[in-house]
């Protein structure tokens, strides 16, 4: 269900960094995020002066995909516009979710054609969840994510039902890391703007990291309050919507707009080091 990856594991010593899933907690393991990332107000969109419902983190992620090719080291499904999509969603489309495994590097490649005959808009993120702590014995909030490529990170500023407010930043450290801890957590969603379009996550002195490139200009952290269990990493190309506004999609900030038979791309990719 939803072309969603249930496992990356050490060759060496056989540890799974990836979450599994407990639906008292999270049930997910890693979602892909379309047509909208995040949260809309009252779950509602506009498009063609209509309304539309649509769920959190839209349906990709509840959608049956078709299985296009399998390799012994790639994967490809494919979602098309079906009755329950085009209800909530009234564009026709043609997304595929390549997988490909080189040595340390898992790619996924993001592929999204426009069958129809007008424009289509949308948004697009991966939510991977990662268990914690990376190396035994050790504790959730010794874990960092680091920015490589910033210096000054900031923060992009929720509602409390974390919806976006319209102010832009808040500056939250001038070294380019962000230290975990669960009390950030008790609302929801952290979200990045501007992170150079790389992040790595390690303990104090650990000896593993998980590394992620992106090409997409937001980054999410996301946890619950269980401890000692996950931490979810999130690519963005779009914020939540914005607080007391039903969006009118053609608007909607950040929004991306595919011309008909026109095809979009991005990818990125996830290496776990263990030095």
């Amino acid at each position: 269900m939803g072309a969603e990856i249930r496992s990356i594991k050490s060759t060496g010593n056989g540890h799974e960094y990836m979450w599994q899933g407990d639906p008292e907690y999270w049930g997910g393991t890693a979602y892909h995020l379309f047509p909208f990332v995040g949260r809309l107000f009252k779950e509602k969109y506009r498009y063609d002066g209509k309304e539309y419902r649509m769920p959190l983190h839209g349906f990709a992620y509840t959608s049956e995909f078709a299985l296009k090719e399998k390799t012994d080291t790639a994967m490809a499904f494919e979602l098309k516009e079906n009755e329950k999509t085009y209800s909530a969603y009234p564009f026709r489309f043609s997304l595929t979710v390549r997988y490909e495994l080189a040595g340390e590097k898992l790619s996924v490649g993001y592929s999204l054609k426009n069958t129809d005959e007008k424009k289509l808009y949308f948004g697009i993120g991966w939510h991977p969840g990662f268990n914690l702590p990376l190396d035994k014995g050790g504790n959730f909030e010794d874990h960092v994510i680091r920015f490589p490529n910033v210096k000054k990170l900031s923060e992009c500023i929720f509602s409390d039902e974390v919806l976006d407010i319209g102010v832009n930043e808040k500056r939250v450290c001038d070294n380019g890391e962000w230290r975990l801890r669960h009390e950030d957590f008790l609302r929801d969603l952290r979200a990045f703007r501007n992170t150079g379009k790389m992040a790595e996550l390690r303990a104090d002195g650990g000896r593993e990291k998980i590394v992620l490139e992106y090409d997409v200009p937001y980054f999410g952290v996301w946890s619950s309050r269980m401890p000692n269990s996950f931490v979810c990493v999130e690519t963005m190309s779009m914020l939540p919507g914005r607080a007391g506004v039903v969006e009118d999609i053609e608007s909607k900030p950040d929004i991306i707009a595919l011309s008909p038979s026109e095809t979009w791309r991005t990818s990125l990719s996830v290496k776990i080091t263990e030095s």
